[in-house]
């Protein structure tokens, strides 16, 4: 395996068969979840009748690139204006007329810049692309993603020693990129008067000093090693934005700041340059312009083929459209302006020159690689440290080669720049699935961490202030107590840009998962950080009758990852070196599809707060989103939404607003709405406000209405006024008319009614007002796994009336207690039930320490004789005895039951 970033990705194989192989141009292998694909036909050599040698090379999904040619509206030469976003479109769009499925990710907000193609394949003009923007790019199978870097930081260290991963380093010289130490800097010869700076043509900048306009670095140790560099993008210019248009030739902006009248230079013709909307990279002759209304307009432009330019009714401005202006002077500010930039500029460029450039060549310990977890990845920056070489810098992998049988015994180029091979540079009916889609900019995330460390620091802190925490608020129907934190440490994180697309072009049995950022509010790498970045892959094979379990497989030295699938239960710390972040459930098919459950987050339940990320029905459709700041209520055709409709905007659906009038620049201000209605009857929201009338019926926050018009829902602060407590906020469901209710408040949670069901119980016909459902059995032998857990955690030497759960009348379809067996002598605990003894000679069983009155335990000989002592209790048969036997008068198989009555233990014997 052969991997450089931006350049070869590709297996080489050689191999021996007893008979002829039809192989095909197309055939692929696959390594690991990426496909690598035949393009040549093999070598063949036939050594005798019954041998075969081969050598193939397979190539990865970035070589399909080389198949199209790239074309704009059917032309293969053409010039093109964009930005890195907007090439990688057009790239994209070609490819998917001859291979589906290819998709981008881009981050980089760069100006657009013009680019001239002729001819070039795909994979030619990607390599375009990413040298005049000066980006990076990387495949994940058939998604290309740009960014100005593609590395990543690890806190992997390799040097020589026994045990410190390093077999042999190789320093080679970059010899095409020589050191420069004084650099000259230049600008374009744009927007500058005929006197700028002593008859300069192109944009300078000032250090200070009128006889230094150059930069230097590193002089003492390279000496004076003169090189320049030129910024064809840079020089004072000023992106407008169009705010009215009257005609085809004439645009308004109403935001300049300045007279173009005064800023013309003689014998020059001044131009607007369209950067968006339909005229995108054309320029026109500017005709004149309008300071006092700020209007400007423009000539008409023949192209070659004869056709007018602008043309109505498609090709024209409109109002958003950006342009820039040129071939005018421009005021000082934006001349000091584009100078800071220049000089900016200059100064990063000469940071990356100012040394010799080399690469070096890592020989890695395989046994290190093993022992430690380690996995190398291009791309990924590791500590090199070597005193003889003078190295123990962070340096990134650009290239990295490993035979498929031994993926261990890896050999690594390493360099600060990514140096391009010669040959890159030569060759430089859908069922609607539904997508889960997290985004989660950094400052929430920083929101966020900081928020879960309050709340750690609050829990660990926490006390009962009324001292009432002891039991007698757990009850069947409602639970009284101060906080509650439910989640794992482990579990606690959001996503950025990630897209989770079960049933992926209508197959339920695949899994489409983009790439994107996990971003941890408690886990963090030292000097890395807590953002760990993960890229895309679907998954093609899934079974139809297996859940699978989905994870983030995220490095402990490097903030890089991987989504994964396992139909086994994995642990956050199960591999070493790794951690298995729990994302949620893949569902097997059902009804000819699979449904996709997070499990990712906590909540946090405090007095009259509750922390969380997401509420939402069990239909899914309503829910309120808090990580994303969105929501929805009600279905497609009705309802509102924040978010979701459109990004940052509020949508009203099947529903009419009268006398509204909203203008393009409309501004609602001390607005207050005490009633606000989706509908006046049938299915609808309503927002309330208390408007101070009679307290004995206030108005409440949030209702929901069924569509018959009966009340479903309410959200309030006082919901329950009927509850022993003060009345509290929380959500009350009902139904007018009926008796039936349920109450989630910070007083507990209540259910009235008796109607609960699922499948999964044997029988429809069982039926109850709470129902818990145990659909996992425990991956670990510690621990218990319920469909309901009452425990009791008060005092456990205290004499009162306190249980985990209580009854007045108690069916058990199936049930299971406690159960111990021992061998030797055995101290009960407050768990234990039933002891089963294996004990080859006499033993003693301790029976609890404390018990409450009408605690039960039985006892079950099973070979050698059992001794049964109170430990501090006395045993009861006719009279008061210390201790109980089962020994020779009392056979195998017999069994002891005792209950605690309060003062002693009753015992008595089942014989075999």
């Amino acid at each position: 395996m052969t991997y450089q970033l931006m350049g070869e990705h590709k297996v080489d194989a050689e191999w021996v068969s007893p008979t002829p192989i039809p192989l095909a141009l197309g055939d692929y292998i696959e390594v690991g979840v990426e496909k690598f694909y035949l393009n040549i036909l093999p070598q063949v050599v036939k050594v005798n009748n019954f041998t075969y040698r081969y050598t193939a090379t397979f190539e990865s999904e970035l070589y399909k690139l080389f198949s199209k040619i790239l074309m704009d509206e059917g032309a293969a030469e053409f010039t093109y204006f964009g930005t890195p976003a907007e090439y990688i479109q057009l790239l994209i769009d070609n490819m998917n007329e001859i291979d589906p499925g290819w998709t981008m990710d881009v981050d980089a907000d760069l100006n657009p810049v013009y680019i001239t193609f002729n001819g070039e394949s795909c994979r030619q003009a990607l390599s375009r692309i990413m040298e005049a923007f000066e980006l990076e790019f990387r495949l994940v199978q058939k998604e290309i993603i740009v960014r100005r870097d593609v590395g990543f930081s690890s806190l992997y260290q390799f040097e020589y020693g026994r045990g410190k991963g390093l077999y042999e380093l190789t320093r080679t010289s970059v010899v095409e990129k020589g050191v420069i130490t004084r650099l000259y800097a230049f600008g374009a010869d744009k927007n500058l008067a005929f006197d700028y700076r002593n008859g300069s043509r192109r944009l300078k900048f000032e250090t200070g000093d009128p006889a230094v306009n150059y930069l230097e670095a590193n002089v003492g140790n390279y000496g004076v090693k003169e090189g320049t560099v030129t910024f064809d993008d840079i020089f004072p210019q000023r992106t407008g934005s169009v705010t009215a248009t009257a005609n085809k030739n004439t645009i308004t902006d109403a935001s300049l700041d300045f007279d173009i009248n005064a800023y013309l230079m003689a014998g020059v013709v001044a131009k607007i340059v369209f950067k968006s909307g339909a005229l995108a990279g054309q320029e026109f002759e500017i005709k004149s312009y309008n300071h006092t209304n700020k209007t400007l307009i423009f000539l008409d432009r023949v192209e070659a083929n004869d056709a007018v330019m602008p043309a109505a009714p498609s090709f024209v401005p409109a109002i958003g459209d950006e342009y820039t202006l040129v071939n005018i002077k421009m005021p000082e500010s934006y001349i000091q302006a584009a100078e800071a930039e220049l000089l900016a500029a200059a100064t990063e460029y000469l940071d990356r020159v100012k040394t010799p450039r080399v690469t070096y060549t890592l020989a890695i310990d395989e046994k290190f690689i093993r022992q430690n977890g380690v996995e190398i990845a291009c791309g990924m920056k590791v500590t090199v440290k070597d005193t003889a070489l003078g190295l123990d810098d962070l340096i990134r992998i650009y290239s990295i080669q490993y035979p498929l049988v031994n993926p261990s015994q890896i050999t690594a180029q390493i360099a600060e720049t990514i140096p391009v091979s010669t040959v890159e540079r030569i060759i430089k009916d859908t069922s609607k699935g539904k997508k889960d889609i997290i985004n989660l900019d950094r400052t929430q995330a920083e929101l966020y961490r900081d928020s879960v460390k309050r709340f750690n620091d609050f829990f660990n802190n926490y006390f009962d202030p009324d001292g009432k925490f002891d039991g007698t608020n757990i009850k069947p129907g409602t639970v009284a107590t101060g906080a509650v934190a439910v989640g794992t440490k482990s579990q606690n994180f959001g996503l950025n840009g990630v897209e989770i697309e079960a049933n992926f072009e209508g197959d339920p049995n695949r899994l489409r998962i983009s790439g994107g950022q996990l971003i941890h509010f408690e886990i963090e790498l030292d000097e890395l950080g807590y953002t760990w970045v993960i890229d895309p892959v679907i998954f093609n094979t899934l079974v139809p009758g297996n859940l699978y379990y989905v994870y983030a497989r995220c490095n402990k030295s490097a903030l890089s990852g991987t989504w994964k699938i396992s139909t086994e239960r994995i642990l956050a710390e199960d591999e070493p070196g790794w951690y298995h972040f729990w994302l949620g459930m893949l569902y097997p098919v059902a009804d000819g599809k699979r449904y996709f459950m997070f499990t990712k987050g906590m909540t946090f339940i405090l007095g009259d707060s509750i922390t969380t990320g997401r509420i939402q029905d069990l239909s899914g459709l309503n829910f309120f989103d808090l990580s994303q700041g969105a929501f929805n209520l009600g279905d497609e055709a009705n309802g509102v939404d924040w978010g979701v409709t459109q990004a940052g905007k509020f949508t009203i659906r099947g529903a009419v607003i009268a006398n509204a009038i909203f203008t393009n620049d409309g501004v609602i201000e001390n607005l207050r709405v005490s009633s606000l209605k989706t509908a006046n009857e049938g299915k609808r929201l309503e927002i309330l406000a208390d408007d101070g009338g009679d307290p004995a019926t206030p108005l409440h926050n949030l209702k929901f209405y069924d569509a018959s018009g009966n009340l479903a829902l309410t959200l309030d602060s006082g919901v329950d006024s009927g509850s022993a407590s003060e009345s509290s906020a929380g959500i009350r469901i009902e139904k007018n008319g009926s008796p039936r209710k349920g109450l989630f408040t910070q007083n507990g949670i209540s259910s009235s009614g008796s109607f609960l069901t699922d499948d999964a119980l044997p029988t429809n016909q069982d039926l109850g007002s709470v129902l818990g459902i145990l659909k996992e059995k425990f991956f670990t032998i510690a621990g218990i796994r319920a469909g309901v857990i009452g425990y009791d955690a008060t005092d456990p030497t205290a004499n009162n009336a306190s249980y985990g759960g209580w009854f007045n009348t108690l069916f058990a379809g199936g049930l299971n207690v406690g159960v111990k067996e021992i061998t030797g002598n055995y101290t009960c605990t407050q768990e234990d039930c039933f002891i089963s003894c294996y004990n080859a000679s006499a033993n003693n069983v301790y029976l609890p320490v404390s018990p409450r009155p009408g605690r039960v335990m039985i006892i079950r000989r099973n070979s050698a004789p059992v001794n049964i002592q109170g430990n501090g209790k006395s045993i009861r048969v006719n009279g008061l005895v210390s201790a109980k036997g089962m020994g020779a008068s009392n056979g195998q198989g017999d069994c002891a039951f005792l209950v605690f009555d309060g003062t002693a233990w009753t015992f008595n014997r089942w014989k075999l």
